[in-house]
């Protein structure tokens, strides 16, 4: 009996919290139950790593197609540089129908959908500046046919002068570089009648974004600016507004003093000033070297010419005279081209590009999207940071290899300070006015190209007549580009001064403020506008110290160079 009472003794079991009594189950069954209980949790568990693997594969998929897209910016860095140095055009169609797949809404959403699973940051952020990346690059390819045919039709159509022959693309330089007035105006007259077919481009561009803007999902022209540049468009179109109201007054007084002629400026005369501000020596390019290398050398580093930089300066025919750095790959093939004005804007339009070239050069992330991908503006803020110290007296005195003669000019002259303030005036309101040019008030305009040129009118004081509407092929730019340079020069003097206030003056002697551009640089482009701001313990772009900088530069144009006190206090 007792035998059996062990092979069958009684199991106390919990139904609805309540014990009661099983008879004649055996131990082994309750062993057997015990292991199907542990089974299912096996499988619930199976279930969820299932889930994570599904996740990771996802994570997996992404990753590739961001390897597919630093392949195709490497191509298309190079494929620019060819063209921008020798006038080599290439096919942007059938480049684009490489990647047509990855440029779509398809992949967008997936990778909208990945993100949404992800939960790093890092990794959320990585993914946000990609999403961006693809759905830019869906809008470059909807215009790669119309883009083959306007640089076919500016790289092939020649404009004769004095039996010499210049591309279209060349006109805004090829005037610039002009010293008689009457040829200038000729050599723009007959490219302007040239230029007259574009209308037509410049409407289908405008109507092509906003079919693209529509087709993609966003709410309106302002939701997708604000998506691809990372700050809101409401905000940088009041700031642009602001800063033409703002600078109106002081910018005409000093353009009628710098001009022969009676305002308002015409586009050959705009296009000359412009190229010979502001009034530094013509450019030298063994001197320009020897003072870039100089900026370098006040953050430790140098500029690595022929390793991690191609440096491309020439005035060759066949080279397009747009100044450019192409980070082909981050940081090891860093690329600038410049063709040069010989003039003293070659100068600070230099500081600007190596400005650009250092901060990838020394980028650290290993993330492609933090590298190449992702915000610009802090990049632009930065560059104008270099481009600034041409304001600087100090650094003009110890650093700038000039004769003393000149030397004594740009640091005491009051020519060389009101040339920098017009440049930064002239520079500053036409940024502005690139913004606006991408307004909605502009481009749903009954007639955009009118509204256009009003914009251009107001922002530059420029005389333009109603056919030379097509002449703004030069003056378009995608969005974001524009809002980054636009906002780059205004936050390089809130920089400055921050910099100052924190570390003392000049800034670029402070190790403090040499650690921290050097921290930016090392984050590459993971920089959104809010975070850069706060690293500034900033909460806003703010035209205020920019407009008391200038005030502050015409203000020196009143000192006595002639007194020993001055000197010294100028140069120590």
């Amino acid at each position: 009996m007792t035998g059996k009472r062990n092979d069958h003794r009684e199991v106390r079991l919990l139904k609805n919290g309540c014990p009661f009594r099983l008879k004649g189950m055996r131990t082994t069954h309750h062993f057997r139950s015990f292991c199907s209980w542990r089974c299912l949790l096996v499988f619930a568990l199976m279930i969820l790593i299932g889930c994570e693997t599904q996740l990771d594969r996802d994570q997996k998929e992404v990753d590739r197609w961001m390897t597919q897209a630093r392949r195709f910016v490497q191509q298309k860095h190079l494929f620019e540089w060819f063209l921008l140095t020798r006038g080599q055009n290439y096919s942007r169609a059938d480049f684009y129908k490489e990647f047509r797949q990855l440029f779509s809404l398809p992949r967008v959403r997936f990778v909208d959908r990945v993100m949404q699973q992800t939960g790093s940051q890092l990794r959320v952020r990585e993914l946000q500046y990609f999403k961006t990346f693809l759905l830019r690059e869906m809008f470059a390819l909807s215009r790669a046919a119309s883009q083959d045919q306007l640089y076919t039709y500016l790289l092939n159509t020649p404009l004769a002068l004095k039996g010499k022959t210049v591309r279209l693309i060349d006109l805004p330089y090829a005037v610039a570089t002009l010293e008689q007035a009457r040829e200038r105006r000729r050599l723009y007259r007959k490219g302007l009648n040239r230029l007259a077919p574009l209308d037509t481009t410049l409407i289908g561009r405008q109507k092509a974004l906003l079919a693209f803007v529509q087709r993609t999902g966003f709410d309106s022209l302002q939701a997708w600016y604000s998506f691809v540049s990372g700050f809101g468009s409401s905000q940088v179109f009041q700031l642009a507004r602001q800063v033409l109201a703002a600078t109106d007054s002081l910018y005409r007084t000093l353009l009628e003093a710098a001009l022969a002629e009676k305002q308002p400026l015409s586009m050959p005369e705009f296009w000359y000033l412009r190229a010979h501000l502001p009034d530094l020596p013509a450019w030298a390019p063994a001197q320009g070297l020897e003072a870039l290398q100089s900026q370098a050398g006040l953050f430790g580093e140098s500029l690595p010419v022929g390793t991690r930089f191609t440096l491309d300066l020439s005035d060759s025919a066949g080279k397009i005279p747009l100044s450019r750095c192409l980070p082909v790959t981050v940081p090891e093939d860093v690329r600038i081209t410049h063709r040069p004005w010989h003039s003293g804007r070659d100068w600070v339009r230099l500081s600007e590009l190596f400005g650009e070239g250092e901060h990838f050069s020394n980028t650290l992330v290993k993330q492609w999207t933090f590298r190449q991908a992702g915000r610009g503006t802090a990049l632009k803020a930065l560059a104008y940071l270099w481009e600034l110290m041409w304001e600087d007296s100090t650094w003009l005195a110890e650093h700038f290899s000039t004769g003393p003669d000149t030397l004594t000019r740009l640091v005491y002259g009051p020519d060389y300070r009101r040339s920098l303030v017009l440049y930064r005036l002239l520079e500053l309101r036409l940024a502005a006015a690139e913004v606006l040019l991408q307004s909605p008030a502009v481009l749903t305009a009954g007639d955009p190209l009118r509204a256009a040129q009003s914009v251009l009118r107001q922002a530059l004081n420029l005389h333009l007549e109603g056919s030379e509407q097509s002449v703004l092929i030069f003056f378009e730019q995608e969005y974001s580009q524009a809002a980054d340079r636009f906002l780059g020069q205004i936050l390089a003097y809130q920089i400055r001064r921050r910099l100052e206030e924190r570390f003392g003056a000049p800034w670029y002697r402070q190790a403090p403020a040499i650690r921290y551009v050097k921290t930016v640089w090392r984050r590459g482009l993971d920089w959104p506008l809010p975070s850069f701001l706060h690293s500034l313990q900033l909460r806003t772009p703010d035209l205020q110290p920019l407009l008391d900088s200038l005030s502050r530069m015409l203000e020196d144009n009143h000192r006595s160079i002639s007194g020993e006190e001055d000197h010294e206090a100028a140069i120590h």
